[in-house]
């Protein structure tokens, strides 16, 4: 069986892998020039870094399972040595999500809230036995409210702003006035004893190391989908390709676009498809001196009511490949990236280290170089409703086009790599 993934990010891969190990015959088709999507990494002259995903936990279980498979345990290092710190209009403070006496010692709520925390976020678990934190089924069960009308109810005002609201907004960069509930529920339910790990040699290591097991096309941008006679014709713009089945594994805005006159997919998949809302983004990558950066590192983010430009900054996160040189990382608000994302590359860095100092005081005045990474579709909104949605939209999909990707789960690369395995299973069966 000959079948054809459009798309090369993590989705894509996986979806390739899965099938791979079913015995069937796959080729990649990528249009970018790196295989990986939003989790590839920067990695030129004195600059290494993330530009999307940033990491994985011990609680994304397929992840691990890949990275047995695929023989990659030398490949990822734990993050126990990273320094975070919340910053907030009163003070700064550090924090580990993994460590209680850090929670203990917050300063933000009070004791009574602390318990209440606790005491709630362990029913949650209780109530959630068996519960797979990535698949929508599971997750359109709380997917009625938004994060803040969740915390607020359940919770209290500042409960939200300086706990569910932080495990939010800096990692995944939109509002929890708009994402669903069910997203944090499900990290609320995972997140005791939970560790982070990267790859040291980029998160997009999992891709890249998929896409030499298979046939890969780089630079090759699919134009149309076409069935006949139980064939399936992509037009690139190199050759034309026929498969017997394809995985869309594109952001849904494009997948629309290509299947829109397809008959095999349902007029509500087409729907879906074209109803999901994408969030621009901006991450700069900076090359400092290490003179000038003697005295700080770690991770910092904002907390509580805040109006800073940036929702975080990694400092020391990421080595040079020059020994008198250290790498800050600044990823950048939502509403900020948008407002900027068309200006020169030099405005963004200038604007982008200003909001940094803003966030991390004893930042130098200025940096060395910088590498600004841009996306228009830097990652799916998790809007109210839109879980038991990709639910329905699952329970649709059927041979010979099936599809994967981010908006159908928590955009992450557990999630990633959940569609995957739904569509090969669609596709090929067990």
């Amino acid at each position: 069986m000959n079948i054809g993934i459009i798309g090369g990010g993590i989705s894509g891969c996986a979806a390739a892998y899965e099938l791979h190990k079913k015995g069937c015959k796959v080729e990649i088709l990528e249009k970018g020039e790196q295989i990986g999507g939003r989790t590839i990494s920067f990695n030129e002259h004195e600059l290494f870094f993330n530009t999307g995903a940033a990491f994985i936990t011990n609680f994304y279980h397929r992840t691990h399972k890949y990275i047995t498979e695929l023989n990659l345990q030398n490949s990822i290092l734990e993050g126990k040595n990273a320094k975070v710190y919340l910053v907030g209009k009163e003070k700064t403070v550090p924090f580990d999500v993994a460590d209680i006496s850090t929670f203990i010692k917050f300063p933000y709520v009070n004791t009574r809230d602390k318990f209440s925390v606790v005491f709630k976020s362990l029913g949650l678990k209780m109530n959630r036995r068996n519960y797979d934190w990535v698949d929508p089924e599971h997750l359109g069960k709380d997917d009625y409210e938004s994060v803040a009308q969740f915390g607020k109810r359940v919770f209290n005002e500042r409960i939200y702003e300086y706990l569910l609201r932080q495990s939010i907004e800096p990692y995944w960069y939109f509002s929890a006035e708009e994402v669903s509930a069910a997203m944090v529920i499900a990290l609320q339910v995972n997140a005791m004893n939970a560790k982070f790990y990267t790859f040291e040699e980029g998160m997009d290591t999992l891709s890249r190391k998929i896409s030499s097991m298979v046939p890969t096309q780089l630079n090759c941008e699919v134009k149309s989908i076409s069935i006949d006679n139980k064939k399936i014709t992509v037009q690139t713009n190199r050759e034309d390709k026929v498969y017997d089945k394809i995985v869309v594994a594109t952001p849904a805005s494009l997948a629309h676009k290509l299947v829109e006159n397809l008959n095999c997919v349902t007029d509500y998949q087409k729907e879906f498809l074209s109803s999901q809302r994408y969030l621009k983004h901006i991450v700069i990558g900076y090359t400092v001196s290490s003179e000038n950066l003697k005295n700080v590192s770690g991770e910092f983010h904002p907390i509580g009511k805040w109006d800073f430009g940036a929702v975080a900054v990694l400092a020391k996160g990421y080595k040079s490949k020059q020994l008198d040189k250290e790498v800050v990382v600044v990823y950048l608000t939502k509403d900020l990236s948008e407002k900027i994302i068309n200006h020169s590359e030099e405005e963004i860095a200038k604007r982008g280290w200003t909001e940094a100092k803003k966030l991390c005081i004893d930042l130098p005045p200025g940096f060395l170089n910088a590498k600004v990474i841009r996306r228009e579709l830097a990652m799916p909104i998790s809007e109210v409703g839109r879980f038991k949605g990709a639910a329905k939209f699952l329970k649709q999909d059927s041979n010979p086009v099936v599809f994967v990707g981010d908006y159908l789960t928590i955009p992450c690369i557990e999630g990633c790599i959940f569609t995957a395995q739904k569509a090969a299973h669609s596709l090929v069966g067990k």
